[in-house]
């Protein structure tokens, strides 16, 4: 079983999944970006034969696609893949993340890696001590008036827990 503070492992693949900060060390920009910043220079006359290197580099070494984790599960949609790396990079440090807040962070993870909890923008889910207790629901329906009346009710049920509300279009969490 995996505990709270640690990131889990891809069972199927059997090593622990990259951090943000080990995925912008090993694919620290994508290529067409790389060869458009290298490209504009050369338009201005900026270090013209230092550009016509650095594209020959990024031809050869900057992988053409978006930064993919292999450690992730495959067949993911690609906005799914999009906020497990988003989250990962907000909690990327974990100094001051509590108990609580990791249940729910890898409750999360774990159901965007399952498919259980998909993106869309217009919906949001309302965990608390990693369970998913509302939604997904239309985020103009969202009240947080009405959920902090049921969180005594969710303490009474599952123990000591927060509330974190997944938006994909917000910081993803409300601590109470």
């Amino acid at each position: 079983m995996e505990t709270a503070t640690e990131e889990p492992t891809n069972g199927h693949l059997g090593h622990p999944r990259f951090t943000i900060d080990e995925m912008l060390e090993r694919y620290p920009r994508r290529r067409a970006k790389v060869i458009g910043q290298f490209e504009q220079q050369i338009d201005q006359g900026v270090n013209v034969e230092s550009c016509r290197e650095g594209i020959q580099w990024a031809l050869e070494n900057v992988p053409p696609t978006r930064p993919f984790d292999p450690t992730e599960p495959q067949g993911l949609h690609p906005d799914v893949l999009w906020r497990i790396q988003f989250l990962k990079y907000m909690y990327r440090d974990g100094d001051d993340v509590d108990e609580e807040e990791w249940v729910n962070y890898h409750a999360v993870l774990n159901a965007y890696r399952s498919g259980r909890l998909g993106v869309d923008p217009e919906k949001v889910t309302v965990w608390f001590a990693g369970e998913l207790k509302l939604g997904p629901f239309p985020r103009c329906h969202l009240n947080e008036m009405a959920i902090s009346t049921q969180i005594s009710e969710w303490r009474a049920e599952l123990g000591h827990g927060r509330v974190w509300i997944e938006d994909v279009c917000d910081r993803g969490r409300i601590a109470r």
